[in-house]
């Protein structure tokens, strides 16, 4: 399922998506600008490394990405987009210098009314993995 976004872009729902305003910074680390997600009415950073990518895949038993093209469970979908959201903002306060206030993706899904509130952590995950796996272009001389 695709959904369009403001910028006349589209991403498909849970899938890879080709990244969208990405900038190295230091040399190998990933930064997307706008990186974060309301939750309760509280605003958190979001920022996905390589351990943060590899938690939310360990959490949600993933041995590879193809299991993000396939179609989930609900309850699959429901669980891995509150760990993209956990893991994603426990790591965008660690950058900060700041804990994060959540103990476990439960206690996030406890005050989520609707998915559509945790479609930045998947979009941000997701553009994060493209981010991963490009190649640097070569420096020039």
């Amino acid at each position: 399922m695709q959904k369009a976004l403001p910028n006349g872009g589209a991403y498909l729902f849970l899938g890879l998506s080709n990244p969208m305003n990405m900038k190295m910074r230091n040399k190998n680390i990933l930064y997307l600008p706008n990186m974060e997600i309301k939750i309760n009415g509280k605003t958190y950073p979001l920022f996905f490394s390589m351990l943060t990518l590899e938690s939310v895949m360990k959490a949600n038993k993933m041995m590879d990405f193809s299991a993000l093209e396939s179609n989930q469970d609900i309850s699959g979908s429901m669980k891995f987009a509150r760990d993209c959201a956990f893991y994603g903002i426990a790591a965008g306060l660690k950058k900060e210098g700041k804990k994060s206030p959540f103990h476990s993706s439960e206690e996030i899904a406890e005050l989520i009314e609707s998915f559509e509130e945790l479609q930045p952590a998947i979009q941000a995950f997701s553009d994060s993995v493209t981010g991963f796996f490009q190649q640097k272009e070569a420096k020039k001389k």
